[in-house]
C-alpha cells in the first residue's frame, strides 16, 4: 500500500520486484502529482493493481496506466473532533487552515474580506498555517495561529465559517478538498471555489464562489443571517457524513485491499 508522499523521487525500480513475486499494490494518490516533472507517480500507477484516487480528475488522468481505478474520496477521523465543536456564530471569525504551499490561493478573497471588514469590523480572519507569506498584513484583521499537531483541531474549533479558494489551474483542480473535509468535520458551514472536487463536497453544506462578489456575498450571509447559518449546520450533520463517513471509507478500504470490491 503506497501513497504518493512515501516515495522519494528516485525511480522506485522496487516495484517491479513485487509485481515479480505476484505481490499486490495499492496506490493511493490525491494530488496532480504528475505535474511535477521529477515526479515518477507514471511508473508506481503502472505497476499498481488498484489505484484509489482523490477525484475524477485524478482517475481519468491515471486510467491511462492502471485499469483499476477507483474513485475513493478523502475522509478524516471525524472521532477527534467531535469533542470540540461548538456553536461559534457569534464569533464571526473566518477560518482557513493549510500550508505555505497553498496560501496563495488566499489572494483571491482580500479583497472580499476586507470589504467585509469594512462594513463590519467585529469580523476577523484566523490562517492556521506555517507561515502567513504576508496575508496577515494584506487581509484586516488578520492573524496567523502557528499549525500545532496536538492543537490545529482546536483551533479550527474557533471558526465561524471555513473557506477554500482555489486559484483555477490544473494543479488545484487535482486536489481532493481536505480542508473543506476539516472544516466540515468540525460542522462549520463553508466556501469555496468552484474549483476540481469542490463542489460536490460543499454541496449544501455552504457555499461556492468565482467572483470576488459571490464570496463577499456569500462570506456575509452566513456570517450575519442565522437561518442560513443553522440551514447549512442542519445539512452538514444529516447529510455530510453519510458520503464523507470516515467509517464507512473504512470498510470500504478493507475490502479493496481483501480485493473484494468490484472494480
Amino acid at each position: 500500500f503506497i501513497q504518493k508522499a512515501c516515495i522519494p523521487k528516485l525511480p522506485p525500480l522496487f516495484l517491479r520486484r513485487l509485481s515479480d513475486k505476484g505481490i499486490r499494490i495499492i496506490y493511493d494518490v490525491d494530488d496532480a502529482v504528475y505535474l511535477d516533472k521529477k515526479d515518477y507517480s507514471n511508473v508506481i500507477a503502472s505497476y499498481a493493481d488498484v489505484i484509489l484516487c482523490g477525484n475524477n480528475v485524478l482517475k481519468e488522468y491515471y486510467s491511462s496506466f492502471c485499469n483499476n481505478c477507483v474513485f475513493f474520496p478523502t475522509v478524516e477521523k471525524t472521532d477527534n473532533y467531535v469533542d470540540y465543536r461548538k456553536n461559534t456564530f457569534d464569533k464571526k471569525i473566518i477560518g482557513w487552515i493549510g500550508s505555505k504551499v497553498t496560501i496563495k490561493n488566499m489572494e483571491l478573497v482580500v479583497n472580499p474580506i476586507n470589504n467585509i471588514i469594512n462594513r463590519h469590523p467585529e469580523v476577523s480572519v484566523h490562517l492556521i498555517s506555517n507561515e502567513d507569506e504576508g496575508y496577515t498584513d494584506k487581509i484586516k484583521n488578520c492573524k496567523l495561529i502557528k499549525w500545532e499537531k496536538d492543537k490545529y483541531i482546536s483551533d479550527v474549533s474557533k471558526f465561524t465559517v471555513g473557506i477554500m479558494p482555489l486559484i483555477d489551474n490544473e494543479f488545484n483542480r487535482g486536489k481532493c478538498g481536505f480542508k473543506l473535509i476539516q472544516y466540515l468535520n468540525m460542522v462549520k458551514p463553508v466556501v469555496a471555489s468552484d474549483v476540481g472536487v469542490n463542489s460536490d463536497i460543499v454541496s449544501n453544506n455552504g457555499f461556492l464562489a468565482t467572483t470576488e462578489e459571490e464570496w463577499e456575498q456569500a462570506l456575509e450571509k452566513l456570517l450575519f443571517d442565522v437561518q442560513v447559518y443553522e440551514q447549512c449546520v442542519y445539512n452538514i450533520e444529516n447529510t455530510f457524513f453519510d458520503r464523507y463517513s470516515f467509517e464507512l471509507s473504512g470498510k470500504r478500504l478493507f475490502e479493496i485491499l481483501d480485493n473484494k470490491e468490484e472494480m
